[in-house]
């Protein structure tokens, strides 16, 4: 009887045997090969030095603009790399070791990763980022250049570093990526064009479209800012700074870190597991049977550990784009009935209409400047009277007149159209009763920014911003 508990008990110990024994393979991450005979790109697409339109030579000239110094290569060297200095990869055409690049970002290090069709899947899976490479004319987006479904104009929304002075990108033929934070740059039906994935330490800008930095593209929308503001973003205010670029077929040595666990690497597992079977062996021959059931038990408890860690491996804290965290924090439920009419003037989850604090900037404005053009309703000693007013060129050269004869050529001639176009956008504009009715008209954040900056720049040069300072005080 007790020779055949024995034997059950070693039947066990044989089945946790083989769990601890396939902790190898499961933990085994071995970097992916690469391809041979690497090249910078010559005469082929996404060459640096090239100036034909799907060369890279602008985006240089661009980077080298903004103190950026660049350095090519045709072998990512892990073991060369410094957190400080940033990375660009663009189309790899060979998988990536995602997990160098991905300990490398974990550490600090900060990467921009341009590509849509290129072999980066390893490490966007490493990001929590999917992709999906759309048929053609499938893209989840409703805003074309030409009406062509392979340029979608992707417009910005929100405030981010990246989209600083950036009203709209345009990309060409580009993937979708998702993932659970929010994009910086996003289609308007689904998906992203633009991650900035947060990953330990470090950062990795995601853009699912590497012609963006081709010559063709580069000066279409605002396509130069944004990479302008994302050189800076990845260089993190250093200088100088220095940006190494990869494209293409190139080659990758090296290892950044270990691929260490909480249980060793593979080889060190192998030593372990193999020295604590010879152990057990020993003890099982030695222990009664009363004992060994304490003792089993506590080593299944172990081996299932040990198993659903392989199953589950233990991570860091999963990579998500920080843009949707920041929105949130910043946006509070409504609480008063203007909260809640400007809360339901959205488009999406994330594009605010700010339709109605617009309306409000145009009562004022419009008040202090045609008050002191001489053609606001009611003025003693004028004619009022919408209809008695000059057309919004007449106003325009009648300001240019009285207010911009100091100014350079060039200087008048760039006011007064601003003028222009300041005048024509309000007079688009409903009145506030009437903003929530005629739901057509929408505002974004940045459109409210640039028509504030713009109202108090003519204000100034009329004398009349502290008047509208103090107009806007009095109705908070």
């Amino acid at each position: 009887m007790r020779r055949g508990c024995i034997n059950r008990i070693a039947a066990i110990w044989f089945v946790v045997a083989l769990v601890l024994g396939s902790i190898p393979s499961a933990l085994a991450q071995d970097e992916p090969g690469v391809s041979a005979g690497a090249s910078s790109g010559g005469d082929a697409e996404y060459a640096v030095e090239s100036g034909d339109w799907n060369g890279l030579r602008d985006f240089l000239t661009l980077a080298e603009g903004e103190g950026v110094e660049v350095i090519t290569h045709t072998t990512l060297d892990f073991n060369e790399l410094s957190i400080e200095e940033p990375l660009l990869i663009a189309y790899p055409e060979q998988p990536l070791r995602a997990g160098s690049l991905s300990r490398f970002i974990i550490d600090g290090g900060n990467v921009i990763l341009a590509d849509d069709f290129g072999q980066s899947d390893a490490l966007l899976e490493r990001l929590s980022v999917s992709r999906i490479k759309p048929m053609q004319g499938a893209l989840p987006h409703d805003e074309f250049l030409d009406r062509n479904p392979a340029l979608p104009i992707v417009r910005a929304r929100g405030v981010h570093p990246l989209l600083e002075d950036v009203q709209f990108v345009v990309a060409n033929h580009p993937s979708v990526l998702f993932n659970i934070g929010g994009p910086v740059l996003g289609y308007s039906a689904d998906g992203g064009l633009v991650y900035d994935m947060n990953y330990g330490e470090g950062k990795a800008i995601v853009v699912a479209d590497s012609s963006m930095l081709i010559n063709h593209m580069l000066l279409v929308g605002d396509n130069d800012q944004f990479w302008r503001n994302s050189l800076s973003y990845a260089c993190n205010g250093a200088s100088p700074c220095k940006l190494h670029i990869y494209v293409g077929k190139f080659e990758q040595n090296g290892s950044w870190g270990k691929d260490d666990d909480l249980l060793g690497n593979k080889e060190e597992i192998s030593e372990r597991i193999a020295s604590f079977n010879e152990t057990l062996d020993e003890v099982m021959q030695k222990l009664p049977a009363e004992q060994l059931f304490y003792y089993l038990g506590i080593l299944l408890s172990l081996g299932l550990i040990v198993y659903l860690y392989t199953i589950f491996p233990m991570r860091r804290t999963r990579p998500y784009s920080a843009y949707l965290s920041d929105a949130q924090a910043s946006t509070h439920p409504p609480q008063s009935e203007f909260d809640w009419n400007l809360s339901r003037f959205v488009r999406g989850a994330s594009a605010m209409n700010y339709a109605l604090p617009v309306s409000i900037l145009k009562e004022v404005f419009e008040e202090l400047f045609l008050r002191e053009m001489g053609y606001w309703d009611g003025d003693d000693g004028k004619e009022g009277g919408e209809g008695s007013r000059p057309k919004v060129p007449e106003l325009a050269e009648l300001f240019a007149e009285r207010y911009l004869d100091v100014y350079s050529t060039d200087q008048t001639r760039k006011v007064r159209q601003q003028l222009e176009e300041l005048l024509a956008t309000f007079a688009q504009v409903p009145t506030r009763h009437r903003v929530f009715l005629d739901s057509d008209t929408y505002f974004s954040e940045r459109d409210l920014l640039r028509i504030h900056k713009r109202s108090l720049e003519i204000l100034d040069i009329m004398g009349l911003k502290e008047d509208y300072e103090r107009r806007t005080r009095s109705n908070i």
